[in-house]
């Protein structure tokens, strides 16, 4: 959902964009959450902590969840890095309600996929869509530093949170995105953030879609 404006004035056009698009946010029945970090959790909830998605069922992993809900955890990480738990506390309230946590990969919605790639955030989740043949691999953050880590897949990034996993995850859903030749979407890729895996050796490559054929 966005990060609304928490990390900068420019950001949180997520909701504008999407009612442009000719999408009513009260007529959204699903929202499917990759994981919890600010940036993607923030654009569920208005600055006064109210739902933008006032009709739709949250799923999110159940690791996801437990995680940004611990004390524990929260007190075991510098104080300038508890915001984090912060915000995905406050995007999730106004859900508890219509909140699905699922624990095993398996179809969440017709036609998706979830499955389970921990290690940037302990419940980090990909969604693989499936429509008329065609299939997309929605991966949330496997890849946040584009030119280094389809190069370099063991090199993790400072926001992962369980690093050794996350290249463990990295590593496999390149491998089955490059094998499958699957159409990728990442929310950390340039422009269109949409293209192919590619893999020669033990490096792995990335051809953006062509944005006209979108």
């Amino acid at each position: 959902t966005g990060c609304r404006n928490v990390l900068g004035p420019t950001a949180g056009r997520f909701h504008g964009l999407l009612r442009a698009a000719g999408y009513d946010p009260a007529k959204v029945s699903t929202v499917l959450l990759t994981h919890m970090h600010p940036d993607h959790v923030s654009g569920l909830v208005s600055p006064e902590g109210q739902a933008l998605f006032p009709n739709a069922e949250v799923v999110v992993h159940e690791n996801e969840w437990k995680h940004w809900h611990s004390d524990e955890n929260m007190n075991k990480v510098p104080e300038a890095a508890r915001g984090a738990f912060k915000f995905a506390r406050a995007g999730g309230a106004p859900y508890k309600g219509r909140l699905r946590l699922i624990s095993k990969d398996g179809e969440v919605a017709p036609g998706i996929t979830a499955m389970a790639c921990p290690g940037h955030t302990p419940g980090h989740t990909a969604f693989l869509v499936s429509s008329s043949g065609a299939r997309l691999l929605i991966w949330g953050d496997i890849v946040n530093v584009q030119p280094l880590q389809f190069l370099r897949p063991a090199w993790a990034a400072t926001f992962d949170v369980i690093k050794p996993l996350a290249v463990q995850s990295r590593k496999r859903i390149f491998d089955m995105a490059s094998q499958e030749r699957l159409t990728i979407a990442g929310t950390h890729l340039g422009f269109p953030g949409i293209g192919n895996v590619t893999k020669r050796g033990s490096e792995y490559g990335f051809i953006p879609a062509r944005w006209q054929d979108l």
